[in-house]
């Protein structure tokens, strides 16, 4: 019966003796509550962008005690009460996977969960405000049937296809985030993307100067990021006008996708820190 099952966290010492190293992906209870069936192991916190202060701080006794910690974004050292770290290996897209952008619908789209609901954690409002001015504005994900725009539900394989014939994807981001996997996934399949900038970003001050969208998109030449809703709506315009400029920027904005979350590169990285 699952209501009479164990909790996931509740691990056993005969659990833990199958391993060597253990790697924890973000969720700190696990490494508080088995701190003592852990030692003389080596663990690695794995962060995904949802570290605030309380975390930073609830880690440091276990990084003093010989924790490693592997961040996902360098931009995760702005975080108040940063407590360091032994590596910085981002998150990866398989290009083999996610590629052959054509563009060849006119749509712009965005894909996120229950996002009316989650209000401005995924900044919903200025979704709605950039909308106004685009007729092709459409909106994919789960348990967003309420919403004007939503396009329904997508399985993984119809997402991929969905990313290669729109024109443009417009990102809104997710708080605390410094940069999230629809992000990569658009960027990787080639779909230009136009990112709301850092006063939307962090607009409700998890975690400031977190969000590093900005600083990986250069405007014009492999994306686009903008502060105000009518520039946002005038770099969509652009891209929903002219196929040609489009595809511009489609290449451009893959090549820093291979760059900054090729799977060859960060499978790479997690070899040398692992020594295996």
């Amino acid at each position: 019966m699952l209501d009479k099952a164990p909790p996931r966290d509740a691990l056993t010492k005969e659990f833990m003796d199958q391993f060597d190293v253990i790697v924890i992906m973000h969720v700190t209870d696990w490494i508080v509550q088995n701190w003592e069936l852990f030692k003389g192991k080596r663990v690695i916190w794995r962060t995904i962008g949802q570290s605030t202060k309380k975390h930073e701080l609830q880690m440091l006794p276990f990084k003093n005690q010989g924790m490693q910690i592997v961040r996902y974004s360098p931009f995760e050292r702005n975080l108040q009460s940063y407590c360091g770290e032994d590596a910085v290996i981002r998150f990866y897209k398989d290009p083999d996977e996610f590629k052959d952008w054509n563009g060849n619908s006119q749509d712009v789209i965005t894909i996120s969960q229950d996002m009316k609901n989650r209000g401005e954690f995924v900044n919903y409002d200025t979704f709605m405000k950039v909308a106004e001015g685009i007729p092709s504005m459409m909106l994919y994900g789960t348990k967003n049937e309420h919403t004007p725009l939503s396009g329904g539900f997508l399985n993984y394989e119809e997402m991929k296809e969905r990313l290669k014939s729109a024109r443009a994807y417009f990102y809104t981001h997710s708080q605390p985030a410094c940069y999230t996997l629809n992000f990569m996934e658009a960027l990787m399949t080639g779909v230009p993307v136009v990112a709301i900038g850092k006063r939307f970003a962090e607009s409700l001050n998890i975690a400031p100067d977190t969000y590093e969208v900005p600083s990986i998109i250069k405007n014009g030449e492999n994306g686009f990021c903008a502060d105000s809703i009518e520039e946002l709506q005038e770099y969509i315009r652009q891209l929903t006008a002219s196929h040609s400029f489009a595809k511009r920027i489609s290449r451009s904005g893959r090549q820093l996708a291979l760059e900054y979350f090729g799977k060859d590169i960060v499978k790479k990285q997690w070899k040398e820190f692992l020594g295996v």
